[in-house]
This record gives structure tokens, C-alpha cells and sequence, in this order.
């Protein structure tokens, strides 16, 4: 499990934001608790906000990290956010797969992220789960979608309204 500070380490660094909810299940608590991990409000934690209205809860502006709103993507799973973890390399976080209960017939295969090496590239599909090299997916894509086809609703009324 990664550290609050490793966390918010990344969040700075990245400059964006995840919710409360994604960062307790990388750092392994509730989501109303990761509050008292993050000690005093301050901009440096600021990066974690809620999941309803991507503010950080009870923080005045002065609080706030100046360039918090710089991105529209927001980390809204622990999953996601552990993929941000990796990407930046600050931790190896290990994956929490959710149980489940697979058919009698299928095998399942838990694999440990690797760097790729020229030699690895060079082997044949045979075998290569095509799910495993899909982007992230789920809430944080349809968030984008969501910003998109209101920037494109935001332009043409514009367009409109200035004829």
C-alpha cells in the first residue's frame, strides 16, 4: 500500500485531482478518514476532493492549490490511481483485483507489471490478453466525454449568441 505523502507526492507532481474515495483504497482506509491523513488543509493536500463536486471538502480559496483546476480529469478509483502511481513510477503498488468467482472452466492469470523490453516487443500476439494493454477506462473516460460534449455545447452557443 502506498503512504498518504506518497500520494499527494504524485498528485502535486502531476497536478491533478483524485477522490477521497480512490485515494483510502490505494492507502488502504475509509474514504471519510483519509481527512485525518491529510493533517491541516493546505494547498499541497488540496489534490484530494470530493467525488460529487471535485472540491476539496471544507477548504477556502487561499487553501487551495493554484493550479488545482488545471486539468478536468479527476482519479475517481483506487485502481486509476494506482495506474498514476505506476506511470509516475513514486511507488510500486501492488493490484487489488476485486473477488470473484471465475467459471469452473477458466483459468485465471494475475500478471505483475513489467517494463517491456525490446525483446518482448518482438514476440509473437499468441497468447496476449488484448484487455490488458486497453487505457484506463470507466468513470475518469466518461468524465472527459462528459467535459468534451459540454465545451463543444459551450462553442456553438457562443458561435450562436455572437452572430
Amino acid at each position: 500500500m502506498a503512504t498518504i505523502d506518497r500520494v499527494l507526492q504524485c498528485l502535486n507532481q502531476e497536478q491533478i485531482r483524485a477522490t477521497y474515495g480512490a485515494v483510502a483504497d490505494v492507502i488502504g482506509t475509509s474514504p471519510q478518514n483519509v481527512r485525518l491523513y491529510l493533517g491541516q488543509r493546505r494547498p499541497w493536500a488540496s489534490w484530494v476532493v470530493a467525488a460529487r463536486n471535485g472540491e476539496p471538502t471544507g477548504y477556502a480559496p487561499h487553501e487551495k492549490h493554484p493550479q488545482l483546476y488545471r486539468r478536468y480529469w479527476i482519479i475517481t478509483t483506487g485502481a486509476d490511481l494506482r495506474e498514476v502511481l505506476r506511470a509516475v513510477g513514486e511507488v510500486s503498488v501492488p493490484e487489488v483485483l476485486p473477488p470473484r468467482d471465475p467459471a469452473p472452466d477458466s483459468v485465471v492469470e494475475v500478471r505483475q507489471p513489467a517494463e517491456l523490453d525490446e525483446s518482448t516487443e518482438a514476440d509473437s500476439d499468441v497468447g496476449r490478453d488484448p484487455q490488458a494493454e486497453a487505457p484506463i477506462s470507466g468513470a475518469g473516460d466518461r468524465q472527459r466525454l462528459t467535459w468534451l460534449i459540454l465545451g463543444a455545447i459551450a462553442l456553438l452557443v457562443y458561435y450562436f449568441m455572437s452572430r
